[in-house]
């Protein structure tokens, strides 16, 4: 090789070197690498290997959900039928078949909840119920839809409902001669007190269970409500207790798009009426459900003529020697209030559920000689973030 020969490889072998000194003090973005444990449907966990510094921007920033944490393998598309979803399985049931998909156990706010993560999510004309013991996440890394006719339902003990709560409703006292009716359960406002028994001076007034108390502040996670308390104990069982409202969190980095019928419901369940059979009545009604929690968080947030709402559930009828009360309703897809179900013979009727112009669940007051009736369930919890916000129906108010 001539010296001429030489120095060219030199230079080249130094220009070389540059380019890779100065590529290796770039910051190019990395995403995270996932694993999938046993395909689509597996739980997603994340590689030992951490991702690069401000690789990725979270689009989850209402409730603390890492999003670069999460698959968006593909797009979820489901059309007519009944679907159910089971944050405990992760299994989803459409009709008799099961459907695979990329899902996740996260932790928000120090509690487990269970994320469906995709591309794209479609729901038309389904009923969509959400069961098990986790809260749910839908995520998509652009757009997430909810059709005419398409119902996304957490109500009445759906996912992540809970059985217990701190300061929760309390039961109705028992009394043969005519037992108090549960309290009604408290989340986003106080549930309603349950009505006293018995007034006729046989055995002296039963007391009413206590309401179950509103929270003092917003969580900052994803939690479901809280559950309405049993009737008291007469010469029968007394009614249940309503089950909670469930909670469930709809997140997306472009658009959610609810359509003219879609539906969102975290509805609280109905508190049932006082039992009767052949060795009496007089007992208690259970008190309604609180709703649950809806959390809502995309750039564009367009339902104009949609539904979301997390309405309390009525409380239970109580009954008499002769005739057991009637159940409660569930909380409504409306802006009323779910009713109370109605006394049997001289039993009290149940309180109403709480809804957007009146969040507490209503006290029974009348007391008569037989079961008291059980108090109405409060409202729950809604929270949406959106620069471009067009809902229609949302009850209650926005917090």
């Amino acid at each position: 090789m001539g010296r001429d020969d030489a120095q060219r490889m030199r230079r080249v072998s130094w220009i070389f070197g540059l380019i890779v000194l100065v590529a290796a003090s770039c910051d190019y973005p990395r995403l995270p690498r996932l694993t999938m444990e046993g395909g689509p449907g597996g739980d997603a966990a994340v590689d030992s290997a951490p991702p690069a510094p401000d690789s990725c921007t979270s689009f989850a920033t209402l409730l603390p959900l890492d999003t670069c944490q999460l698959r968006f393998d593909g797009d979820l598309t489901i059309s007519g039928g009944t679907v159910v979803y089971d944050t405990g399985t992760h299994m989803l049931t459409v009709g008799s078949a099961t459907i695979p998909v990329t899902h996740a156990t996260v932790t928000l706010d120090g509690e487990s909840v269970e994320v469906i993560s995709a591309r794209s999510v479609t729901l038309d004309l389904i009923l969509f119920g959400v069961v098990g013991p986790l809260p749910l996440v839908i995520a998509a890394s652009t757009d997430i839809r909810v059709g005419d006719g398409a119902l996304l339902d957490v109500s009445n003990g759906g996912a992540g409902a809970r059985t217990s709560c701190v300061n929760g409703a309390l039961p109705g006292a028992p009394d043969i001669g005519g037992a108090a009716g549960g309290g009604g359960g408290g989340y986003g406002a106080d549930g309603g007190r349950g009505g006293d028994g018995n007034s006729n001076g046989t055995n002296g007034a039963s007391a009413g269970g206590a309401k179950g108390s509103a929270i003092t502040a917003v969580p900052s996670g994803l939690r479901g409500g809280c559950p309405g308390a049993s009737g008291g104990k007469g010469d029968d069982s007394g009614g249940a207790g309503g089950k909670a409202g469930g909670a469930l969190y709809l997140v997306a980095a472009g658009r959610i798009g609810l359509g003219r019928t879609g539906a969102l419901n975290a509805g609280g369940g109905p508190g049932l009426g006082s039992v009767h059979t052949s060795a009496g009545g007089d007992a208690g009604g259970g008190g309604g459900g609180s709703g649950g929690m809806l959390v809502l968080e995309a750039p564009h947030i367009v339902g104009p003529a949609a539904t979301i709402t997390a309405n309390g559930g009525g409380g239970g009828g109580g009954g008499d020697p002769a005739v057991a009360g009637n159940d409660g309703s569930s909380g409504t897809l409306t802006t009323a209030r779910a009713s109370g179900g109605g006394g049997g013979g001289n039993g009290i009727p149940g309180g109403r559920g709480g809804s957007k112009d009146f969040p507490a669940g209503e006290d029974v007051t009348r007391v008569d000689v037989s079961g008291g009736g059980g108090g109405g369930g409060g409202v729950g919890i809604i929270r949406v973030k959106s620069a471009d916000l067009q809902l229609g129906v949302i009850s209650p108010d926005p917090r």
